[in-house]
């Protein structure tokens, strides 16, 4: 059975109760997810050593190990205080790029996908992590309203998504998982955080697997749990014998995404000292960034260290690459 590292305090996380000091001797129990039955997880990916349960922390209020969790299980965590007390319970959650995270173990559950559309929408649907008091139906952008909610989006253009309604009070704190059938666009803001990022206008692909936090009443962060897609570089800036072409692919992990690309000519294709390999990275590097260095190499052998300008999505060469049939490269970076 293959295990997963868990998006809920994984690796090296360090936790606080609600008034930030932080938890020595805090607990995090794990039961399977809408149950009261303990589940297992592992120190390792390679499963041969169970964390306790509870897992306590130390000293300084940090996991003593990572956690790992079982493939296609979700789990429920509860977080609790040296003496008990119950700091916050967070339930269906699965490993990091899970290929069965839609799957929960031990309930029924709500399907983050919805039929093929009739008309010319489509839809986000809404899974709600966090149990809650049942509240009222929701509308287009009312995503703390029932579990299943969904938030409608044009089926050739994506609708823009600028704000959420309000959440109450008792919501606060609470995560709803989204998976847009299709690309889903959100503009960021104080009040709309994505991936840490407060302004800029970020499109959520088909199938990515995100999480909303309630944080306030009015203000609402998107983490992306996990995305792939793939692109096409369009080869900016190389010289190209015969026809050209290319493939690529990335993916993305909360603000980290690594891309891979490979560019062909069926002659030869090369690239100048800081020539562009292509100038359409499938996302723009972090601007507080300098540059964020991969590599590149070509068929004859021959490889470079490649960099992305702060704030731009081109990536170039260092050094010059040679005539050769096709240019493999990569690179992960901050957005």
């Amino acid at each position: 059975m293959t295990a997963y590292l868990s998006p809920l305090f994984g690796a090296g996380a360090q936790l606080a109760d609600n008034n930030g000091a932080l938890l020595s001797g805090g607990k995090i129990y794990t039961y399977q997810a809408g149950s009261a039955v303990l589940y297992d997880t592992w120190t390792s990916i390679g499963q041969t050593v169970l964390n306790s349960n509870p897992i306590i922390l130390d000293a300084s209020g940090r996991v003593p190990n990572e956690i790992w969790l079982a493939s296609g299980i979700a789990y429920k965590f509860i977080l609790q205080d040296s003496l008990s007390n119950v700091i916050g319970t967070w339930d269906n959650i699965q490993g990091i790029n899970d290929a069965n995270w839609s799957v929960y173990a031990g309930s029924a559950s709500i399907p983050f996908s919805v039929a093929a559309p009739t008309t010319a929408t489509q839809a986000v649907q809404l899974q709600q992590v966090s149990l809650l008091p049942t509240v009222t139906s929701a509308t287009a952008t009312d995503i703390f309203g029932a579990a299943g909610a969904t938030i409608s989006i044009y089926n050739s253009t994506p609708v823009t998504t600028t704000s959420f309604t309000d959440c109450t009070s008792e919501q606060v704190g609470s995560v709803k998982r989204v998976i847009p059938v299709q690309a889903w666009s959100v503009t960021a803001s104080a009040n709309l955080v994505v991936d840490g990022a407060t302004s800029g206008t970020f499109v959520m692909p088909a199938g990515a697997k995100l999480e909303v936090l309630a944080s306030t009443t009015t203000k609402f962060e998107i983490t992306t749990i996990s995305a792939t897609g793939t692109w096409a570089p369009n080869g900016a800036g190389l010289t190209v014998v015969g026809a050209f072409s290319s493939v690529g692919t990335w993916s993305k992990i909360g603000n980290s995404v690594t891309i891979y690309g490979k560019v062909i000519g069926t002659t030869s294709v090369a690239v100048s000292t800081n020539g562009v390999i292509s100038s359409n990275l499938p996302f723009t590097l972090n601007a507080s960034y300098n540059n964020s260095n991969g590599l590149a190499s070509n068929t004859a052998n021959l490889t470079c260290v490649t960099y992305i300008a702060a704030g731009s999505n081109t990536i170039s060469a260092f050094a010059a690459l040679a005539a050769a049939t096709y240019i493999t490269f990569n690179s992960t970076y901050q957005v």
